[in-house]
């Protein structure tokens, strides 16, 4: 499992995100994709032929990231969003593992 640096670093205050049912405390700048590093979370989404996918450049180039994320009190579907390129949020819910060609 990943972890955060403390040592020497000023952060905002936490704020608590929901990655697949379960609270994770994450920091105002960080990402989806630390926070699912944090979580202990590798796998993002499937594909239709039943293939994992996971993080992979780490900087919006290759789509292998994709998580479905909604935000507490809004009305619309969960949106497919590249993990590495979407900074969190409070009340944020991801979910992962769930094959993209389904939800589209």
């Amino acid at each position: 499992m990943a972890h955060r640096i403390e040592a020497g670093v000023e952060r905002q205050p936490s704020l608590q995100i929901e990655i697949d049912g379960v609270a994770v405390s994450v920091h105002p700048g960080e990402t989806v994709a630390a926070a699912l590093l944090l979580a202990g979370r590798e796998h993002c989404y499937t594909t239709r032929e039943g293939e994992p996918r996971s993080l992979f450049c780490n900087m919006g180039s290759c789509f292998e990231c994709l998580v479905a994320i909604s935000v507490a009190g809004e009305e619309r579907e969960p949106r497919w969003r590249r993990a590495c390129m979407t900074p969190v949020s409070e009340g944020m819910r991801v979910r992962t593992g769930k094959c993209l060609q389904e939800t589209l």
